[in-house]
């Protein structure tokens, strides 16, 4: 039941559940034998024969704490290492995304407590993830060794190289080749891209304060200016709710109606977003940088700082 990867799913919950479960089992048999054995004597009491000593009910058992529960589930996960690293190797993609953060290492205690700096995680187009590796640092020296490994396990399976790899940083050098390109040095093939979320992360360094009031409909419109909406996905959306209003009554929706029908949930859940061109995208900043450069809140704060042009190139 540690298995299952659920919010809350921890040893002390579990044994609280479990604990509760047998509990209320135990308390069902207890009521379930003394009115057992109350009927019982009743009926020795009726045709006046003795009534025989009944035994106590059992006490109720002690029950394993949480700490017993999670060495049993540590020693199933050692049973089943081989399958879970047979598993978390064989994951590719065409299309990779390298991130390094310090959030995780900063939890770090006890003995751990300093021995590590970053944590650098590779995930495919898909969401999975390839590798990730604990190191004191995020530069070559330390990624080397986890660059190796990648390219080697692309090899041994004869698996074709990622054409595009995202990164938060070095994506465009000026002083010479990319790290990354450095690190991947046999996939010759490869492109270094910057992501797409620190690219707006970026721009929105340009802005005075992510408290000001204009904040949030500045980065909706700058994510409006880089995503669309698979257009066959959306118009079978249309299509599936178009025939969802009539059937609850409504005869012949526009299309307008039925776009207003649409909440972001069902877009978000059957509707792929795609990214604009290169050239609609750069349009659609520039318009939008130019039509909120005025703005300012109700103390006369502009949104944008001084350099956000100069950001923007």
């Amino acid at each position: 039941m540690l298995r299952s990867r659920t919010l809350g799913n921890s040893p002390t919950a579990l044994r609280n559940e479990i604990l509760e479960v047998h509990s209320e089992e135990w308390l069902r048999k207890q009521l379930c034998y003394m009115s057992n054995c109350e009927r019982h004597r009743n009926l020795m009491l009726r045709f006046n024969h003795p009534v025989p000593e009944y035994q106590r009910p059992l006490p109720f058992a002690s029950f394993p704490c949480a700490k017993w529960l999670l060495q049993v589930y540590t020693r199933d996960v050692w049973t089943r290492l081989p399958q879970l690293l047979a598993i978390a190797t064989s994951v590719y993609g065409k299309i990779l995304k390298i991130n390094s953060t310090k959030k995780v290492c900063k939890k770090l205690q006890g003995a751990a407590a300093g021995t590590a700096t970053w944590v650098t995680n590779v995930g495919n187009e898909r969401g999975e993830v390839l590798m990730s590796v604990v190191t004191d640092s995020e530069g070559l020296s330390s990624l080397t060794s986890m660059a190796k490994r990648l390219v080697q396990r692309y090899r041994d399976a004869g698996h074709e190289a990622p054409m595009l790899i995202y990164t938060d940083r070095d994506c465009c050098s000026t002083s010479g080749p990319s790290k990354f390109l450095q690190l991947f040095a046999e996939w010759d093939q490869l492109q270094v891209r910057l992501d797409i979320w620190h690219f707006m992360r970026r721009l929105a360094r340009g802005c005075s304060s992510e408290a000001h009031p204009l904040y949030g409909t500045f980065m909706a419109s700058l994510s409006s200016c880089l995503f669309q909406w698979d257009q066959a996905d959306f118009d079978l959306l249309i299509s599936t709710k178009r025939g969802e209003l009539m059937r609850a009554g409504v005869s012949d929706p526009s299309l307008t109606a039925v776009r207003k029908a649409l909440t972001k949930e069902e877009l978000a859940r059957h509707c792929r977003r795609q990214t604009r061109g290169a050239t609609d995208t750069v349009e659609l900043i520039e318009a939008l940088l130019l039509a909120m450069s005025p703005a300012m809140d109700a103390l006369g704060v502009c949104l944008f700082k001084d350099d956000m042009m100069n950001i923007r190139t």
